[in-house]
């Protein structure tokens, strides 16, 4: 019985390891294709273009209809479009791109058809196909495209040991690529800040000692990946932009940085403007914040270059603290609409050492710009031919060139920004512009409108263009529907 049991066990191990060697062969074959990627790449795009729509069942034949003639020459490039297409750069300055091959009788078709509109030559040597386009050069055969630009004297001889070196010779063997594997989103870009400013020289090493020395860190301890990524969730496009530290001093570091900051209360969304065009917010808590602004200030000052700067430095340093350290909760930027450009900046503050600043800066520039006191905790500044207005009132301050919306400070309004309480007072940072103002904005210029004339109609279901931060690692950019519609649905199918 137990050598039934263990013959079992030893069985059921074997077929574990055997699924295990067939998805990972299967996952190097898949991608065999990213072997002409060179391993010293310092940045890697992956565009998985095929995966998106799958993952959000796009009706294709809607998309189609939206690509008009470009569709055709798609679907007869010869290059495999089920698989992702990866783009990189070089320590070099060079951009580059791979792809799987599908047909390179239909890719040669497609060029000798279009390929003489660009300046495109088709030939054929040393065993690869080549298309010439003056600052591009692409090789190909029956399994990988490579395409290379500004790839200097010898770009035939390299792109052909690219084409022919193998997998753990390439990108494909290193913690780049590795890190670009786990990236669930379609479309990615992923570098690392030390492999960028180790390729810029001693300018790129320069930049990365006087980081260090900012953070108090060694150059060795600024190690961080970048990461780029592109998808759609329920209502919103989003575009996000993350960091992610390497090493657990710099973690540390922007651990530490993040406890400075909270969250925004929302407490100035249902003030002055119904349907703001711009409506921003941020969360300050002044003791927080000014203890590192003069960190800083005094890291500067030790390594000032001549007296000139320390005194300039030090003659700033103390009314510039006071002010920061003056501002207690949310500041909020709004601008209600482009017929008229006003804007209202708004601030919890503690005290009124900004106004202490506004009038010493106006006697300070000896008249040209003139800061006329207004009344109790209020001036004007004069700035050309416009006014500003400044002042504080119940503990908030506020600066603005329209005399009416400074009228209507306290008064609340019915604000679509309601909508977004909840977002906004998750986020640390909170800009959002109404997206039908800027597509009309766009549609002024004649070529960019004939180029989206098939997709016009769907551009009117677009709301809002937010940028956002929810945490210290990273900001995201969104764009969403009208109404909370599903973006994918209202826009492609």
């Amino acid at each position: 019985m137990e050598k039934k049991k263990r013959n079992l066990i030893i069985g059921v191990a074997a077929v574990v390891l055997v699924v295990v060697l067939c998805l990972v062969c299967c996952r190097k074959s898949s991608d065999k294709y990213c072997s002409a990627i060179p391993s010293d790449a310092v940045g890697l795009v992956r565009l998985d273009a095929a995966g998106f729509i799958k993952k959000h069942n796009i009706d294709l034949d809607g998309l189609k209809s939206l690509m008009g003639p470009m569709d055709g020459m798609l679907d007869n490039s010869g290059i495999d479009l089920e698989k992702p297409i990866y783009a990189f750069a070089t320590p070099k300055g060079s951009l580059g791109f791979v792809a799987k091959m599908k047909s390179t009788e239909d890719l040669k078709t497609l060029v000798k058809s279009v390929g003489r509109m660009m300046g495109a030559k088709l030939s054929e040597k040393q065993g690869y196909n080549w298309i010439d386009m003056g600052d591009i050069l692409v090789c190909f055969d029956a399994n990988k495209l490579l395409g290379l630009s500004n790839a200097g004297m010898n770009a035939r001889k390299d792109m052909i040991a690219l084409m022919e070196q193998d997998e753990d010779e390439s990108v494909m063997g290193t913690k780049l690529f590795e890190s670009v594997g786990k990236i669930e989103q379609p479309f990615a870009i992923l570098t690392n800040i030390n492999t960028i400013l180790d390729a810029a020289g001693p300018e790129g090493q320069m930049a990365l000692a006087q980081s260090a020395k900012l953070y108090d860190l060694e150059p060795e301890d600024m190690d961080m990946n970048f990461t780029l990524t592109f998808d759609v969730v329920k209502d919103k496009a989003v575009l996000a932009f993350n960091y992610d530290p390497l090493s657990s001093a710099l973690k540390n570091k922007m651990d530490e940085f993040a406890k400075m900051f909270t969250p925004n209360t929302g407490k100035f969304i249902n003030t002055i403007s119904d349907d703001p065009l711009v409506w921003g917010c941020a969360h300050l808590e002044g003791d927080k914040f000014g203890k590192m602004i003069k960190d800083a200030i005094e890291t500067q000052l030790s390594s000032a270059s001549n007296s000139t700067e320390m005194i300039a430095l030090n003659a700033i340093k103390d009314a510039f603290l006071k002010v920061i350290e003056s501002f207690n909760g949310d500041i909020n930027f709004v601008m209600p609409s482009l017929d008229e450009p006003n804007f209202l900046v708004q601030a919890d503050v503690k005290n009124n050492e900004i106004l202490s600043l506004i009038e010493m800066a106006g006697k300070e520039s000896q008249g040209i710009v003139p800061v006329m006191k207004a009344g109790e905790n209020s001036y004007t500044i004069a700035l050309d031919n416009n006014v500003i207005l400044a002042g504080v009132k119940n503990n908030s301050f506020y600066l603005s060139n329209s005399t009416d919306m400074t009228a209507k400070l306290g008064k609340e309004v019915d604000s679509r920004i309601e909508n977004l309480k909840k977002d906004i007072c998750n986020s640390y940072f909170y800009l959002t512009v109404d997206a039908q103002s800027l597509i009309g904005l766009l549609m002024q210029q004649s070529d960019l409108k004939m180029l989206m004339a098939s997709f016009i109609g769907r551009l009117t279901q677009l709301d809002r263009l937010t940028l956002r931060n929810t945490s210290a690692y990273g900001v995201e950019l969104t764009l969403s529907v009208k109404d909370g519609k599903d973006f994918i649905e209202t826009l492609f199918n």
